[in-house]
């Protein structure tokens, strides 16, 4: 039965989810009581297995998702192939992308540690969490310009290097000067529109 559900499937996402019909939240229509319907869409789950049986009414599973994957639509589905209804009761990430729960820390410890050097030194850098992104590399005026809310231009050399062979819109670049986030922007042509800048 768990092969059935591994690999590219089609999950419909639960209705609680921050997902948009017709421009409203799904979440808040399912708290009104409206009824809607959100279409089916291919997810990619790399691993499920089931770690252990607690009781009567409760398992543990392990599962490696692709981007898109809903837990609780994964139990919800298994459960309805069981016969049964089934929920979440609990639900633990264990890593992200490059990250794992290795990486973690509380906000208690780094609230125990005092020293802002130390607390420095313990959390990553914010362009780690961009780090699979592509870059631009940008001089001070372009700088500025992004900071203050306004695109910039690059040059081709620079455009090339973020695109590559690839045409169009670039979602996500990080634009950097020496080094240091700036903002996350997106590259259209040569023209670097900010959409979230940072004030570090």
């Amino acid at each position: 039965m768990l092969p059935d559900f591994t690999g590219p499937i089609d999950q419909v996402p639960p209705a609680y989810s921050a997902l948009k019909v017709d421009g409203e939240r799904a979440y808040d229509l399912a708290r009104e009581g409206r009824a809607f319907d959100l279409e089916a869409r291919e997810i990619d789950i790399h691993a499920l297995s089931l770690v252990r049986v607690i009781d009567d009414d409760h398992a543990e599973f392990e599962a490696t998702t692709g981007k898109g994957a809903y837990v609780r639509a994964l139990v919800r589905d298994l459960a309805h192939m069981l016969g049964a209804h089934g929920h979440v009761c609990a639900l633990r990430r264990v890593a992200v992308g490059a990250f794992d729960e290795t990486d973690a820390v509380t906000l208690a410890e780094l609230e125990a540690m005092g020293d802002e050097a130390a607390r420095d030194e313990t959390l990553l850098p914010v362009a780690a969490a961009l780090a699979g992104a592509p870059q631009a590399a940008i001089g001070g005026p372009e700088a500025e310009r992004l900071k203050r809310g306004q695109p910039a231009v690059v040059s081709p050399a620079i455009a090339k290097g973020v695109r590559g062979d690839a045409a169009g819109l670039v979602p996500t670049v990080l634009a950097t000067l020496h080094g240091e986030a700036v903002a996350i922007c997106e590259l259209d042509g040569l023209k670097l529109a900010p959409l979230r800048v940072f004030n570090l």
